[in-house]
């Protein structure tokens, strides 16, 4: 199935690695749990930019593969820090249906700007349903 794309050994446990992440992390990081967690008094708004800022997953997707573009790559992530930011500075009502509107503003340019390539569509949706819907937004106890 992957001998095809031409990827060697370090390239597919990569992939592997970013898909269990990031496709793990969507529904983890979406339970009051997990909100309960990141959210507590002692994470701060800075904390929770920081931890979305170490998902420089599109950055080494295009250090690490030739056919994904460093400018897709940059705007993935710099849509990224942008949307977890504007999410990050609304009250806590708002939170939900802002990073809603943030994560399909980032399905639009995923679809219509410049793309990571076909083999790594996925990728700028499951980041922006992690981390912008999911780690982001503080849920209601």
């Amino acid at each position: 199935m992957f001998a095809n794309l031409g990827w060697d050994l370090l390239q597919l446990l990569l992939v592997a690695a970013f898909a269990f992440d990031l496709a793990g992390g969507i529904p983890g990081n979406t339970t009051l749990a997990s909100t309960r967690w990141w959210h507590r008094p002692s994470q701060s708004r800075r904390d929770h930019f920081f931890f979305a800022a170490l998902h420089v997953h599109p950055l080494v997707l295009a250090a690490v593969f030739t056919t994904v573009s460093w400018v897709a790559a940059g705007l993935v992530y710099g849509y990224l820090l942008v949307a977890t930011a504007v999410v990050l500075s609304v009250p806590e009502h708002l939170q939900r249906p802002v990073a809603a509107t943030m994560v399909t503003g980032g399905i639009v340019l995923t679809l219509y700007g410049p793309s990571l390539g076909a083999v790594f569509a996925w990728v700028a949706p499951f980041l922006y349903l992690k981390l912008v819907l999911g780690h982001s937004v503080k849920l209601p106890d």
